[in-house]
């Protein structure tokens, strides 16, 4: 989880904003924040939530390769204490194809 607030903790406030990462992500998110009220804004793509995050300030889930530099340069703070959850990437290729192209390997590498 990152967060526009350096002082955010892991409890579910008005200013969480809940990216819909898929069924596996809601069933996990769900258990790891049971008890807490849910998020007032949902938003189903991470480039979304990512740019309402940043213009409006808040907190959610979004992917590291997407935050690492917003991190890097203090816009948000990773959140320590909240629950981290893995996501599996899937990446369809021709083979023969990508033999061919020299910045494939450091793209796949950045999935991570």
């Amino acid at each position: 989880m990152v967060s526009t607030d350096e002082d955010a903790g892991t409890q579910l406030a008005s200013g969480h904003i809940f990216v819909d990462h898929g069924d596996e992500f809601r069933r996990r998110h769900a258990e790891a924040f049971a008890g807490d009220v849910p998020a007032a804004v949902t938003i189903a793509a991470s480039e979304w939530a990512l740019d309402h995050i940043l213009r409006h300030g808040g907190a959610g889930y979004l992917p590291r390769r997407m935050v690492r530099e917003h991190i890097a340069s203090g816009r948000l703070h990773a959140v320590a204490s909240a629950p981290a959850f893995g996501r599996r990437i899937y990446v369809v290729e021709n083979a023969r194809s990508v033999r061919a192209w020299s910045w494939y390997g450091a793209a796949l590498g950045a999935l991570g």
